[in-house]
């Protein structure tokens, strides 16, 4: 298991080290576009399906990565990950993680009201140019774009992110 310590370290770290390449660009150009989450509810799949549909209509390249709690879920149509993919000091371990932090996504959302430290500690190490996630007062050094959700419901949360970085020009 991970020593929460050390990961919170080497995420303050990767914080603090990648701000340089944090530079967002329009929606019109961005090519390619991350989403993770953290696999504990069924809506948050369903949210998933119905974002990448929509950026795919947009002809964006979509890549999602799930966080699950337990190494037996492996029913997603995605890359998904456990806490065998982080080592006891924090360093990450598999393909699809390290190819999900490398990857030059031109926007990384967040689907998680509070990402966890694992979550948190991806979202600091990737290579995005802007990182959006929701609005939460303890959530403003993980993202550059935060987005306020009036509604409770996951589907309208999707639409909401839609909107807005469509917005960006």
């Amino acid at each position: 298991m991970i020593l929460t310590p050390w990961l919170n370290h080497r995420t303050n770290k990767a914080q603090k080290t990648n701000l340089n390449i944090r530079k967002s660009i329009a929606y019109k150009e961005a090519l390619k576009i991350g989403i993770i989450f953290y696999n504990d509810e069924q809506s948050k799949i369903a949210a998933v399906d119905k974002l990448s549909a929509l950026l795919k209509m947009d002809s964006k390249q979509v890549k999602v990565l799930a966080y699950e709690r337990r190494n037996d879920i492996k029913h997603l149509p995605y890359d998904s990950i456990t806490n065998d993919n982080f080592s006891f000091w924090g360093s990450y371990i598999g393909k699809p993680l390290t190819d999900f932090i490398n990857a030059e996504f031109d926007f990384l959302i967040c689907l998680d009201e509070q990402p966890n430290t694992l979550v948190r500690s991806i979202l600091a190490s990737s290579k995005a140019k802007c990182r959006v996630g929701r609005y939460e007062e303890s959530n403003q050094p993980s993202f550059e774009m935060l987005l306020k959700n009036t509604k409770s419901e996951e589907k309208d949360w999707v639409d909401s992110i839609y909107q807005y970085i469509k917005m960006i020009s």
